[in-house]
């Protein structure tokens, strides 16, 4: 996967989650993930497994359309 992906798709990810505000500590438990795997998401040194993109969309209530490209709507 290209990094570049993974950069967009962790500033996403922490965009939305400050946006709802929320920690990373709350994010990670409401999507039932660690706190350090999150970190490396947001930091965008590391990808995710399906499932764990699906929890985080849906615990963030944001299509994973919009956390992979940006700009989308919350549900």
């Amino acid at each position: 996967m290209d990094m570049a992906f993974y950069w967009t798709l962790g500033n996403n990810v922490r965009a939305y989650r400050m946006q709802m505000g929320m920690t990373q500590e709350m994010l990670a438990e409401k999507a039932q993930i660690s706190t350090k795997g999150l970190q490396k998401v947001e930091a965008g040194k590391s990808g995710m497994r399906i499932d764990t993109f699906i929890q985080i969309s849906e615990a963030l209530r944001v299509s994973m359309d919009a956390l992979a490209a940006g700009g989308g709507r919350m549900k």
